[in-house]
């Protein structure tokens, strides 16, 4: 029986991502449904190595890669991101927060992002030249991510954080995380919830509308962040979401 999935090729997705024609998003849904069409394969169930079998060269992330009790501040893919992006570097420059780009945004100088977080191979591929030529490190779960998404970046800059993807489940220690689904957002919370933040700023996360199911999957990951969150970290939206969190707006100067 043919595996369809290693028939998808980093190069040739590199090769589509070069050209600037598709987005990731693009990119990645026709790529799950050309498997999912050609084979019945669901990418999210193809699992991944054991944590044994991970490169060891690859540094293991830990909660000292993010700075002890100090603001977070998480950069979505949403368009409210790139409408007020000239205010974001107002905020940037009086908060000095530390800076987490999920997956990678366009709104933003990439030399200002601390860490960049994938949890897709694909995602990662597609977007990884964007960041191939810059400082911030990337944190990655290498028993799901293949050396070769990342064959081209300095070592010294991947962090791997192990994850397993269970379902109803949400938790975080200093091994791996464990996410209900495979959403970059909840695999990043797991990995810098132990730093004890001051505050976790989203900006640029949107949220989708009710009858989305990813809208559904984000209102369970807040739910199950809630249980773990012991310290009672503050979640603070700087820009319109649709997700349960505190909502104030990136322009009050009271932030």
């Amino acid at each position: 029986e043919r595996d369809w999935s290693s028939d998808v090729c980093s190069a040739d997705l590199e090769l589509i991502a070069e050209r600037d024609r598709y987005t990731p998003d693009q990119i990645l849904s026709s790529v799950y449904r050309l498997i999912d069409d050609q084979a019945g394969v669901n990418l999210s169930n193809l699992g991944g190595k054991d944590i044994s079998e991970v490169n060891k060269n690859i540094k293991h992330f830990q909660s000292f890669n993010c700075p002890i009790n100090s603001p977070i501040l998480f950069l979505g893919s949403g368009s409210e991101g790139l409408k007020h992006s000239s205010e974001l570097e107002r905020f940037i420059r009086k908060k000095k927060p530390f800076i987490i780009s999920l997956n990678t945004t366009q709104y933003v100088d990439y030399n200002l992002v601390d860490i960049f977080v994938f949890l897709n191979e694909f995602r990662m591929v597609a977007e990884l030249s964007n960041i191939e030529n810059h400082k911030g490190k990337i944190l990655i779960p290498a028993n799901r991510i293949p050396a070769g998404a990342y064959a081209k970046i300095d070592l010294n800059r991947i962090l791997n954080f192990p994850v397993s993807i269970e379902k109803g489940k949400f938790d975080c220690n200093v091994d791996r995380a464990v996410v209900p689904y495979e959403i970059v957002f909840a695999y990043a919370v797991s990995a810098i919830l132990s730093s004890d933040p001051s505050v976790i700023y989203l900006y640029g996360l949107d949220g989708y509308v009710d009858t989305n199911i990813k809208q559904r999957h984000m209102l369970e990951i807040f739910k199950l962040i809630q249980n773990v969150n012991i310290s009672k970290i503050p979640l603070v939206s700087l820009t319109k979401t649709t997700y349960p969190v505190v909502k104030r707006s990136i322009y009050d100067p009271k932030i």
